[in-house]
């Protein structure tokens, strides 16, 4: 069985955003393009934890397989 390690070192595509909120301000969106369902929103890119947002991604993904 496939455990979190190997999915974290597969190779994934990182697609990241900037867009306009309905107040003007600027934010990004951060998302795996093989990994759909769940994107991460911020208003700094630098704040975005994109290793800690592809563990929790790969964690629900080796979730719907053991279940």
């Amino acid at each position: 069985m496939k455990d979190l390690n190997y999915y974290l070192k597969l190779p994934y595509t990182l697609k990241i955003e900037q867009d306009t909120d309905y107040d003007g301000s600027e934010y990004f969106i951060a998302k795996y393009e093989e990994l759909d369902g769940l994107a991460l929103r911020n208003l700094k890119l630098e704040t975005i934890d994109l290793i800690g947002f592809l563990k929790c991604k790969c964690q629900i993904c080796v979730k719907r397989i053991i279940l």
